[in-house]
């Protein structure tokens, strides 16, 4: 198996290891031993194990490791070296420890099949089956050195191989983290694009309310009052009837002007739903005589304002209906709310109807609770009163107690 990639800090350290180590056990033989080498002089002694210890390396080198190659490799040159040496000099047992941490390293499932029980095994048998007389320190020795050494590289070689899938691990984490952070001021961009224009859809909405109602009846009394004028002297009688007209349409339109208003109100954001409620349920009580009573959870909801328009709008809506279409005098409020579920009933004495007629104004709720995938109801029977039923599904992150 062939690995071509960027060395990892650890693996440089162990290199620069393993060539010390060379470097150690080409002196050492040098040193020691150069009387049985007489052919070679002492730096060609060292030259010649430094060699050999360098030929592996070929196999592992940064940028570069054939896992199969290596352990090979080091079987046929420092392994056949050592096991010649051990005959002279037993000594030589340790100059396949490192090579040996590099092969624990290097391990996997296609080469320690073989490596543990050549390496492990075999290698410490040799060893002391050239000894002349082996004593069992030699024994424990040898095969304490050789699985000591393996196990340690192979050790390091899980834990980097942890470190290098943690450190993946948090790479994507991070990612995510970007990603989702990204998604999530995109929302919240969206957000306030979305509460900026039903802010301006609404203003618009009541603007042309006004004007309307307004112009309409400002219209009709200015024409009204024109007759008026020339009826005055000629027919006082006439006169009178259109003043008497002029007057209604006036209440009328005063009416009209002050449910705009009422629809209008401001809306105090950062106060509790249900304290926005029971103001605007006193309001409408004091402006048309109606006993309105208000029944809300003893717990209140951080909502976003978007959702608490919403309610209120359609709030204004059912007691708006209540009165003009219903004549109801009294009305009950009662708002509950729990981890997943927002329920706005709106309930009347008024005339009420067997057959409710969808008009703009049942349009607009519909279409506002919609929005939050909520559902309107409308309960009511002639005679019994009208019940108006807005649920919204909101699951709140968090509730104050």
């Amino acid at each position: 198996m062939i690995q071509l990639r960027k060395w990892h800090w650890s693996e440089w350290v162990l290199f620069g290891i393993y060539l010390l180590s060379a470097g150690v056990s080409a002196g050492y033989w040098a040193y020691y031993n150069s009387d049985q080498w007489t052919l070679l002089p002492l730096w060609g002694n060292f030259l010649l194990v430094f060699v050999i210890f360098l030929i592996p390396i070929l196999f592992w080198r940064p940028g570069y490791v054939h896992m199969g190659w290596f352990p090979l490799v080091v079987l046929l040159t420092i392994g056949i070296f050592q096991l010649d040496a051990y005959r002279s000099f037993p000594e030589t047992m340790e100059f396949l420890s490192y090579p040996l941490v590099i092969v624990g390293f290097l391990a996997h499932r296609m080469n320690i099949w073989w490596t543990v029980p050549v390496f492990i095994i075999g290698f410490p048998f040799a060893g002391i089956w050239l000894l002349d007389k082996p004593g069992v320190l030699d024994f424990i020795q040898i095969f304490f050195s050789s699985g000591i050494s393996f196990l340690i590289g192979l050790g390091l070689q899980r834990i980097l191989s942890s470190h290098l899938g943690m450190k993946q691990l948090y790479g994507e984490n991070v990612k995510q983290y970007d990603l989702i952070r990204q998604q999530n001021d995109a929302l919240e961009q969206y957000a306030r694009q979305v509460e900026s224009l039903t802010l301006l859809e609404e203003r618009n909405r009541l603007a042309r309310e006004l004007h309307d109602t307004v112009g309409h009846t400002f219209t009709s009394v200015i024409m009204g009052m024109d007759a008026v004028s020339y009826l005055i002297e000629t027919h006082p009688d006439k006169a009178k009837e259109k003043l008497e007209v002029l007057r209604d349409v006036t209440r009328t339109g005063l009416q009209e002007v002050r449910k705009s208003i009422h629809q209008i109100a401001p809306i105090d954001d950062k106060a509790p739903l249900a304290q926005q409620i029971s103001r605007l349920a006193n309001e409408f009580a004091i402006h048309t005589g109606t006993s309105v009573r208000v029944e809300a959870n003893d717990e209140d909801g951080d909502f976003p304002q978007q959702l608490k328009l919403t309610i209120i709008r359609c709030l204004q809506e059912a007691l708006t209906n209540a009165k003009r279409h219903g004549q109801a005098t009294s009305i009950i409020i009662e708002l509950k709310y729990d981890s997943e579920l927002i329920c706005l009933m709106v309930k009347d004495d008024g005339l009420g109807s067997d057959k409710i007629t969808t008009g703009f104004g049942l349009s607009g709720m519909k279409e506002r609770l919609a929005a939050w995938r909520g559902n309107l109801q409308i309960r009511s029977l002639k005679g019994l009163g009208t019940t108006v039923i807005c649920t919204i599904p909101y699951s709140r992150p968090s509730v104050k107690s």
